[in-house]
């Protein structure tokens, strides 16, 4: 497709993939999918593939928050039961969790850039592991 799509297309394309690294980006690509949906290809499976990595990004978060608050928990409770090392346990599963956390969507923020910087120069591009998925729906 990378012909097909002129500049206006290939700078909607890449600002639906940059929504993944602000607050509330999933509106935004969703806006340019509905606006768009009907008028380019090349935007709208850029932006179905934006709106899809953003759900997961979400799904992972609200996932990997759950973890991180049950590792705090867990030392916690731990920490009751075995008193001369309970604050180390539980800020360690505290800091060890938000540390992953914060680094791991650092990474996945950074594919995001890499996404629409593909888009931005015309090409296709399909997110690895769910890109397959989210053009099927």
């Amino acid at each position: 497709m990378g012909d097909q799509s002129n500049s206006d297309e290939r700078l909607l394309a890449g600002i639906a993939h940059l929504g993944a690294i602000i607050s509330w980006g999933i509106i935004v690509s969703l806006i340019i999918f509905i606006v768009q949906k009907d008028r380019s290809s090349f935007v709208r499976s850029h932006a179905k593939q934006a709106l899809g990595y953003q759900l997961a990004l979400i799904a992972l978060g609200i996932i990997m928050s759950f973890i991180m608050v049950t590792m705090f928990a867990g030392g916690a409770i731990l920490g009751n039961i075995m008193d001369s090392f309970g604050a180390p346990l539980h800020m360690f599963g505290f800091a060890g969790g938000a540390t992953f956390m914060g680094l791991g969507f650092l990474v996945l923020k950074g594919y995001a850039v890499y996404a629409a910087v593909k888009a931005f120069t015309g090409e296709d591009f399909r997110y690895v592991i769910i890109g397959d998925f989210i053009d099927r729906i």
